[in-house]
């Protein structure tokens, strides 16, 4: 047992401390990648958690449950006005037909309502409100990713309107664009080999879906986002949701028969398309041929844990032949695209067939499917969501690389850091140089920017230091002359915003000697001030 125990804890200390002091420069390119890919995931499930991304994906599931039909409508719209739209109602009911039948009839019915609303027609207090329902899912969006990138820059409110703006209409157009490249390349791929043709139908939405997420990752942040650190991460995201949804529909628990068990009324009637013709050359229908059946159902108690099923007992069917048409009949054959044995539901006058829609999926089928569907909508946002903290480790790792303490930072090394943070702006202030960037500062320490992100909230605060902003750059310099700070101002600053002296602190800490030496710092160094520290050239390193 104490052999298993030590060898168990030399892993662990492997894994969290060793790992990160391994100079990657002197090994195999193999095992480089491997090291490098390990400390990249972990400081991404890291601040993942530290984000509190989980909560927000949460969020984000339940604002876009409400505000979808709103952004539905506000996407149609824009998709109406490049009429591309039509593509992606085809494409979207063939894919349905073949991987997800039962949702086919509730997705036709959300798509009827977003697009036969006229957003035009709303009024200007409807269009503002749909609007505004609509860009609070791209608001929460980019204050989730914000919050991963720790953007403090304040954007005027002039510019957040247009960058909401040019979203709203890139997103849906990107999407039709898309899904038009979708079905123009399955019907030239239709010859080639079926191999070929499942390899190419399968890499054609992950490049789609790729560039959907990796335009959100570079435009939505208010900060510069390298375009190859996204790139990585959109593929990784689209993958990981493709493959989650195929799963999702192959295994999916037909729920169809459950709308039987709510239904009171045992006797029904469905229309079933047969026939749609047009007319040669014209975009004119010539006739519609539906089947009317009428049927009751039967219920079969079964056994066991099956218990009760149910049947249909065809109790009369006719055929109906349409060749009178409103105006908006065409419309919606086309929008719809109708196949052989569809469900449909029609309303006519006498001879003259004015409406026909998908059937609606039963109120009881739809609602045992929100749990799952919510849940599923859920682990899409936690995977956007941890796409984008892994963009912002890779960035993070190619331009300062990768610290144990970045993962795991101490009190104590925190308050190290927040001197030396404090002794370069100090000796900048006063030899009259230029302020360093936050990601220079950052790379001069050897620590995150979230870190000093930290430090600098608390000492601004204390007004000894202000922020700089010019563009998308961020600097500080002192807020007050280096002989008024000194260093018990700085350490009291940081402790009274959250700070902590561990009572059992490690003995091999290398900062021992300075913090924690006879559990305080001397009286002297303790009222030593910044201006001293600088003419003295002392570090406390």
């Amino acid at each position: 047992m104490a052999k298993i125990k030590n060898f168990t804890n030399k892993i662990k200390s492997f894994f969290q401390k060793e790992i990160y002091s391994i100079d990657t420069s002197n090994v195999k390119p193999v095992y480089r990648f491997f090291i490098n890919l390990y400390r990249v995931i972990t400081f991404a499930i890291t601040d993942f958690f530290k984000d509190d991304c989980t909560i927000r994906a949460a969020s984000l599931t339940y604002l876009v449950t409400l505000s979808f039909i709103p952004a539905l409508i506000v996407g149609l719209f824009v998709l109406r006005i490049f009429n591309i739209y039509q593509n992606i109602f085809i494409l979207i009911f063939d894919w349905m037909e073949k991987n997800a039948p039962f949702y086919e009839p509730m997705v036709r019915q959300i798509l009827n309502i977003a697009d036969n609303t006229d957003l035009a027609s709303f009024g200007i207090i409807g269009v503002i409100s749909t609007l505004v329902s609509a860009s609070l899912i791209l608001h929460n969006i980019q204050k989730s990713l914000i919050k991963i990138w720790r953007v403090k820059i304040r954007t005027s409110i002039p510019r957040v309107a247009v960058n909401y703006i040019a979203l709203l209409i890139l997103i849906p157009v990107s999407i039709g664009i898309s899904f038009t490249l979708i079905t123009y390349s399955s019907i030239a791929l239709y010859y080639l080999p079926a191999i070929l043709r499942i390899l190419i139908s399968w890499v054609t939405p992950v490049i789609a879906m790729s560039l959907l997420v990796l335009f959100s990752y570079v435009l939505v942040p208010q900060t510069k986002v390298n375009w190859s650190n996204a790139l990585i991460s959109s593929v990784f995201v689209a993958i990981a949701i493709i493959t989650l949804f195929s799963v999702y529909f192959k295994l999916n628990i037909n729920v169809k028969n459950y709308k039987q068990i709510f239904d009171s009324d045992k006797y029904k009637t469905e229309y079933i398309v047969r026939e749609v013709n047009l007319l040669n050359n014209k975009n004119e229908l010539s006739d519609i041929k539906l089947d009317r059946i009428s049927y009751r159902i039967i219920e079969d108690e079964g056994t066991g844990i099956s218990a009760a099923t149910y049947e249909r007992e065809v109790i009369s069917s006719n055929a109906l032949f349409f060749t009178n048409f409103a105006p908006n009949i065409y419309e919606q054959v086309r929008k719809y695209n109708f196949q052989l044995d569809d469900i449909v539901t029609i309303t006519s006058e006498n001879s003259l067939l004015t409406s026909i829609e998908p059937a609606e999926l039963s109120s009881a089928s739809a609602f045992a499917q929100i749990p799952v569907l919510l849940l599923l909508l859920y682990i899409v946002w936690i995977i956007i969501l941890f796409g984008a903290e892994l963009t912002h480790s890779l960035q993070y790792f190619r331009s300062y690389g990768v610290d144990v303490t970045n993962i795991k930072l101490s009190f104590a090394e925190k308050e190290m850091i927040a001197l030396e943070f404090m002794h370069i702006i100090a000796y900048r202030f006063m030899n009259n140089k230029k302020c360093m960037s936050m990601y220079d500062l950052a790379r001069d320490l050897r620590v995150a920017p979230s870190v000093l992100n930290d430090i600098t909230d608390s000492l601004e605060q204390a007004k000894y230091i202000v922020k700089i902003v010019e563009g998308t750059t961020t600097s500080y310099t002192l807020a007050c002359p280096p002989e008024h700070i000194t260093i018990g101002n700085i350490l009291y600053k940081l402790r009274m915003t959250g700070g902590f002296r561990a009572k059992h602190f490690n003995r091999n800490d290398k900062y021992k000697n300075i913090i924690y030496q006879n559990k305080a710092i001397s009286a002297k160094d303790y009222n030593t001030t910044l201006l001293a520290l600088v003419e003295n050239k002392k570090k406390f390193i």
